[in-house]
């Protein structure tokens, strides 16, 4: 049982999460998130952009609900502050030294997914798209 669930639903959200960068190259391949570009989008893009942020906000509910009910909410809470904070300073200690500090967004998606502890479907698609 637990083999079937890490393999079908982990394996399928990977793989639909990879094929993510095939949309860059049919009609999405504009749909860009910066200021310039979002002034020329079509009412596609904006249907997609809502579609995205109600889908990540309903993963991110299931999400900390399981935290909830596993009542380990304040300590995911500490680490969601805690988090960020390191990175500023990290950030921050880098320029004062002259640095440039450049965070992958593979990392940004680990650092995502100790968030995703709670071993559900929900968490184990959000997985396969981070």
């Amino acid at each position: 049982m637990v083999f079937d669930y890490n393999f079908y639903l982990w394996t399928s959200a990977l793989f639909i999460g990879l094929n993510m960068q095939v949309l860059k190259k049919g009609p999405f391949r504009l749909f860009k998130l910066s200021s310039a570009k979002m002034k020329y989008w079509p009412p596609l893009f904006w249907a997609a952009l809502v579609i995205l942020i109600i889908g990540f906000t309903l993963v991110l509910y299931f999400i900390f609900e399981g935290f909830y009910k596993a009542g380990v909410l304040v300590y995911y809470l500490i680490w969601l502050i805690v988090c960020p904070l390191i990175i500023v300073g990290i950030t921050w200690r880098a320029k004062q030294k002259g640095y440039e500090f450049h965070l992958h967004h593979y990392a940004v998606a680990f650092i995502a997914m100790t968030f995703c502890a709670d071993q559900s479907a929900t968490a184990t698609v959000f997985h396969g798209f981070l």
